[in-house]
């Protein structure tokens, strides 16, 4: 859709239509598209790149040693 896009066959408001997504989505797409070419069009993951809440392993061992006592 994208590339119907970039290559005038399709305005943002008609792709949007006829594939069920948002303008706003497509401009993200375009944007991605302009930025990195096809690459940018692959799915991104969402997950975090850390887990603040994650426990250090020191606290894991010593929770772990707690439970067997």
């Amino acid at each position: 859709m994208v590339l119907k896009i970039v290559a005038g066959q399709l305005t943002v408001s008609a792709a949007a239509a006829e594939y069920g997504v948002s303008r706003q989505y497509l401009h993200t797409l375009l944007a991605r598209y302009r930025q990195d070419g096809l690459d940018g069009l692959e799915p991104r993951s969402r997950a975090p790149l850390n887990s603040p809440q994650r426990i250090s392993e020191r606290v894991r061992e010593r929770i772990l040693t707690l439970r067997r006592a």
